[in-house]
């Protein structure tokens, strides 16, 4: 999909821009200035990122052809005010959730001093990339009896209470508002107030700049029903709950936009299971009952009509030992056997519409990107870089491992860390015959080479980036093992890596970059090093890669030796890997990494040409350091 707007449209007009991501919902592109341009801001203590909404003609996606659209930010961009296609509502102003038109239902018209609806509550409800800010309210019509009125918080660094709704003591004691405190008019008509409810949870609370941000709500349990079509406002009398320049009204229309129904915003291939949940959390009022009995519709996201109909069914949540138990009216729409492909809105009477979604063969390709484009963001011993990301980095870790010796006072940490590690018992490390690993002379295995590794390559193991072999190992299978029994899978060469378009699978190529990596940490012994671990701390935490710690390896066990002659040996037996594809039928004509095949291959049969010289139980963690001695292979 290709999207050109002005550049005066999005407030960028003579200015040189970086990067620069964007997301679409309904018809309007929110554009996230994520790169560096010439001009210089200082954003406030509580701010929002900065965005601009501008409307464009919606496009149903396909599968891409090129890479992401989105692109690293090389600075922290500055804070603009978001420009709406409707007028600006007050500070704190409530409103409807996003909608889409409906060609069976008259758009409802609302009372002359109702602000636009068009855009606003977006940021409350999580839709646009502007996070919500203190101040901002919004109503949602949940059922016909059931009313939400959310509402931004803050507070100041330190102790003391929230600024608003704190209906919450010290000692965790909850008092509500009595319904007095509330009048609510539909349609020009007063509707008591029966109970309230409450529920607060935090939206936001960076790290490293204070910035919290928290998301209040109140139920109001209404007397009569809300029709489909009415106006709703709440307001408080004697406002003490909120001024008057915060409002809490909505229209009640049938497509209107509900928290209670969650649809896959991914999207649904049209040959696999497509199943919505709804359900709804109150906060003390518990689960938000939903009658099942008139089912689900899928209906047109562009024109409103129904093109699919359903039965809602219940689907209790199980393995709870609280009560009361979690989960339990949540009620699940199955439309797997509708296939066709399109955009659509999943509705329930009374209670509203989904998110927009597709239902797309290109959905699966999207999936496939994210995960490839997931594990590019993992690589070690490279950069980041655009197009394929706005997250950049220099390249990582390219210094080599150091290998500990104990009497070096340097790795004190390091070995003081291995044997608390060791010395752990549990679940996860049962007595064995080997002893405790808790020093360098209880090793089975000792360190063959000596002084330092290359370690380069591979990817991070989450949020650090330590490397655990048994991991890189699995990652290896994962891989492999996908591009061997899945048809298409070792073809594809347009995931949005560096790599595509070489006429190398991309899935291959990411599996390669761990297989090279896990090869280096093999010992003179035949052995693997268990992890690449910082040297004077157990997390990289604070950091960007390309400025990380300086490094070493831990010795080596049977579990992620085992691990590594496993993996290794599939590369090198890989159909894909050895051969190449000619239309219908592979020939070993040209093998696409023939000398990391052979490599492979040979590394493996080192070790597994070692002579055991006793037989241990396998000791096998995926993020921990090793736990006992390192035992023997089998």
């Amino acid at each position: 999909m290709r999207l050109e707007v002005p550049a005066s449209k999005v407030g960028l007009e003579g200015k040189a821009v970086i990067g620069m991501g964007f997301s679409l919902f309904d018809g309007r592109a929110t554009w996230d200035k994520a790169g560096k341009t010439t001009v210089n801001a200082t954003s406030p203590a509580v701010s929002a990122p900065s965005a601009r909404v501008i409307t464009v003609t919606p496009v149903t996606p396909v599968a891409p052809a090129a890479p992401p659209a989105t692109v690293t930010p090389v600075a922290p961009a500055p804070v603009v005010t978001p420009v709406v296609t409707s007028p600006a509502p007050a500070v704190g102003t409530g409103t409807t959730s996003p909608t889409v038109p409906s060609s069976a239902t008259p758009t409802p018209v609302a009372p002359a001093n109702a602000p636009g609806t068009a855009g606003r509550g977006y940021n409350i409800d999580g839709i646009a990339l502007q996070l919500a800010k203190p101040g901002e309210s919004l109503l949602h019509v949940l059922s016909p009896t059931l009313l939400e009125l959310k509402l931004i918080d803050t507070k100041q660094p330190g102790t003391g209470p929230l600024a608003n709704w704190n209906f919450v003591s010290a000692s965790g004691q909850m008092t509500v508002p009595a319904t007095t405190k509330f009048a609510v008019v539909v349609d020009g008509r007063s509707v008591p107030v029966q109970s309230i409810g409450f529920k607060r949870r935090v939206l936001s609370a960076p790290l490293v700049v204070y910035d919290l941000r928290v998301e209040n709500s109140l139920c109001l349990q209404l007397a009569s029903p809300v029709a489909d079509g009415q106006f709703v406002q709440v307001t408080n009398p004697d406002a003490s709950l909120w001024s008057g320049s915060t409002r809490f009204q909505a229209i009640c229309e049938a497509q209107r936009y509900s928290p209670a129904i969650h649809v896959n915003q991914e999207g649904y291939v049209p040959s696999l299971p497509k199943k919505a949940m709804i359900g709804y959390y109150l906060g003390d009022m518990g689960e938000l009952t939903i009658p099942a009995a008139a089912g689900f519709a899928l209906i047109d996201a562009r024109s409103g009509a129904v093109v699919h109909r359903g039965a809602l069914t219940s689907r209790l949540d199980v393995g709870y030992n609280i009560t009361p138990a979690p989960y339990q009216k949540v009620l699940m729409a199955d439309f797997s056997d509708f296939t066709t492909p399109g955009e659509y809105q999943l509705q329930v009477a009374g209670l509203g519409a989904s998110l927009p979604f597709l239902i797309n063969d290109g959905i699966a390709m999207g999936f496939a990107r994210t995960y490839a484009l997931g594990l590019y963001h993992q690589r070690c011993g490279s950069n980041n870089a655009l197009p394929f990301t706005r997250f950049a980095h220099a390249a990582c870790h390219t210094a080599k491992a150091q290998i500990p010796v104990q009497s070096d006072p340097q790795f004190a940490f390091t070995w003081a860390t291995i044997a608390s590690y060791g010395g752990e018992a549990g679940a996860d490390n049962p007595a064995q015959i080997a002893p405790k690993l808790t020093s360098e002379a209880a090793q089975l295995y000792p360190f063959v080479n000596k002084g330092s590794v290359d370690v380069s390559g591979g990817h991070h193991d989450a949020g650090d980036y330590s490397k655990y072999t048994i991991n890189s190992a699995e990652l290896i299978h994962y891989l492999i093992f996908t591009a061997d029994s899945i048809p298409g899978v070792a073809a594809l060469d347009n995931l949005g890596i560096p790599e595509s378009g070489d006429g190398i699978s991309d899935v291959l190529q990411e599996a390669k970059w761990e297989a090279d990596y896990i090869a280096k940490l093999q010992d003179a012994d035949g052995g693997f090093n268990f992890l690449t671990y910082p040297k004077n701390r157990e997390y990289e935490s604070g950091t960007q890669p390309d400025h990380g710690d300086a490094q070493v390896v831990w010795p080596k066990n049977t579990s992620v030796s085992a691990a590594a002659v496993a993996a290794l040996p599939e590369c090198a037996s890989s159909p894909p890997v050895t051969t190449r594809s000619t239309g219908r039928r592979r020939t070993p004509t040209r093998r696409r990494f023939p000398s990391r095949r052979s490599a492979c291959a040979a590394r493996a049969g080192i070790f597994r040409s070692i002579k055991p010289p006793t037989w241990r139980s396998p000791t096998r963690s995926t993020r921990s350091p090793p736990m006992s001695t390192p035992s023997s292979a089998p």
